[in-house]
């Protein structure tokens, strides 16, 4: 269970910056531990995720997700980059384990970027993985079976073992184990359930983002550009709960893994998911939502998007593993601001 701990600022606050504020009121935390908190998205300041250095003013809110979190593999681990922030382990044995990915962490290293990753986080957790890690296909990502989008929470497999690794890879290639992912969607689609099929690549006129293209459009871009880059990605959308005729909370169950797939997906249907800084620039919400609510929601900064449920055959065993992620408590708590609102 993710342990949320809430710090008011008194009446007689003077504005300081939210990781100098945090730091006082955990004496035995050091500030560049504060700071990694605040950087990996586990410090809400008035619901928010906010940058270290904003300021905190008298009557604010600040929320530590899990700073003190102890569950089944809960606990902080040390390693050679530092001392991780707690990540919840749903299961673990000699060959593999699963977690609750918190939003904020990267999967791998990426780019020039030095903040801590998953990676990191099981070299540490499993130091006998480190003496193998240059048996796998791709060393610097030794056990890591598929991926999540670094702002997307949610249940992950990790691997162990070469063999281990190539068993699972094999589930996820021929789609063998079931991904659901939970999505609070900006729109209401006309659909209760509605299934998407078409072909994902790279935006030409934006990088960083990923483009739909049905068959006709891929099969036209092939013949120009003579490559074959775009790939097939296959989503089911099922509609479970709507909140004031303006978002929906969907369920999407993945037929295969595509980079920012679900994001891409549900942008195409013209229902993206809210909070996405890439796929979405969502317009004014509406009066019937409450000031706070609202606050909250036109807070948030990253997509609502968690794998709540992974299903897998253990490699050894071979007995069907199903696990389901608790929701982070920033999603959790755009729900429950918005469990008056919904229309049955």
């Amino acid at each position: 269970m993710t342990k949320l701990t809430q710090f008011k600022a008194p009446g007689a606050t003077t504005p300081q910056r939210l990781d100098v504020w945090l730091a006082g009121k955990l004496p035995e935390s050091s500030r560049s531990f504060v700071r990694r908190q605040i950087d990996q998205g586990l410090v809400l300041l008035n619901n928010r995720r906010v940058p270290a250095k904003t300021l905190v003013y008298a009557g604010d809110t600040v929320t530590l997700l899990s700073e003190n979190e102890q569950g089944p593999g809960g606990s902080p681990e040390t390693g050679r980059h530092g001392t991780f922030p707690p990540i919840p382990v749903l299961y673990e044995d000699e060959d593999l384990l699963v977690i609750n990915k918190p939003a904020g962490i990267a999967v791998h290293p990426g780019g020039e970027s030095r903040a801590l990753t998953v990676v990191d986080w099981l070299l540490a957790h499993c130091p006998a993985l480190a003496k193998i890690r240059g048996s796998f296909p791709e060393s610097e990502r030794p056990g890591i079976v598929h991926r999540l989008d670094k702002d997307t929470s949610g249940s992950l497999v990790l691997a162990k073992t070469l063999e281990v690794y190539q068993h699972l890879g094999e589930q996820f290639r021929h789609k063998s184990n079931l991904r659901q992912y939970l999505a609070l969607l900006d729109g209401v689609p006309p659909w209760f359930d509605h299934k998407i099929s078409s072909y994902l690549g790279r935006n030409p006129r934006k990088r960083q983002q990923f483009a739909s293209y049905s068959a006709q459009e891929a099969q036209e871009l092939h013949k120009r550009a003579g490559g074959g880059s775009l790939r097939l990605a296959e989503s089911l959308f099922v509609r479970e709960r709507m909140f004031g005729h303006r978002l929906v909370l969907a369920r999407v169950t993945l037929s295969s893994g595509r980079t920012h797939q679900i994001r891409v997906h549900s942008k195409a249907l013209g229902f993206p998911i809210w909070g996405d800084p890439l796929y979405n620039h969502p317009k004014a919400l509406p009066q019937i939502f409450a000031p706070d609510l609202r606050r909250m929601l036109e807070g948030i900064s990253r997509q609502l998007l968690h794998a709540e449920r992974l299903s897998l055959v253990h490699p050894r065993s071979k007995e069907l593993l199903d696990f389901r992620a608790e929701l982070p408590a920033d999603f959790a708590a755009v729900l429950a601001g918005l469990e008056k609102y919904e229309i049955l």
